[in-house]
């Protein structure tokens, strides 16, 4: 059986993400713009799910398993996008994936599934700028 690094798993959960986007008509090429486009895939996961009990008896939405890999899939593909014109890696503590940028811990998949659950409230858009101002200030 074939091990692989965490960098290698998560790499391949972008490619996924890529590959799913072209189900929603988003071309994913991995520069920043396309984190907006996430974020339009993410608010349709969103308005999928029910949003009362007697909505969930008749549409129970996505299984929790299912939303835990999409958060896997589109956090990679953020984290690879920071990656590619910030660096940084990727790193598993205490089974939670980890996106690290100097000192900096970011749990990509985990802010996903908040925004799945939550809403634009947690917008991974506006999440990635606010990153983006941040790397740009300390000099990354």
């Amino acid at each position: 059986m074939t091990q692989y690094t965490v960098e290698e798993m998560m790499k391949a959960f972008a490619k996924d993400a890529v590959e799913f986007g072209q189900e929603y008509d988003k071309n994913l090429d991995y520069s920043e713009d396309s984190v907006k486009e996430i974020d339009n895939i993410l608010e349709m996961v969103h308005r999928s799910l029910p949003i009362d009990f007697k909505t969930k008896i008749v549409n129970p939405g996505p299984s929790e398993q299912k939303l835990a890999t999409i958060s896997k899939i589109y956090g990679a593909y953020i984290g690879e996008v920071i990656q590619k014109h910030y660096g940084g890696k990727w790193s598993i503590e205490m089974n939670t994936i980890i996106f690290t940028m100097g000192e900096t811990k970011l749990f990509l998949p985990a802010k996903v599934y908040q925004r799945i659950k939550n809403g634009s409230e947690e917008n991974v858009w506006y999440y990635y700028q606010l990153l983006k101002q941040d790397f740009e200030e300390s000099g990354v």
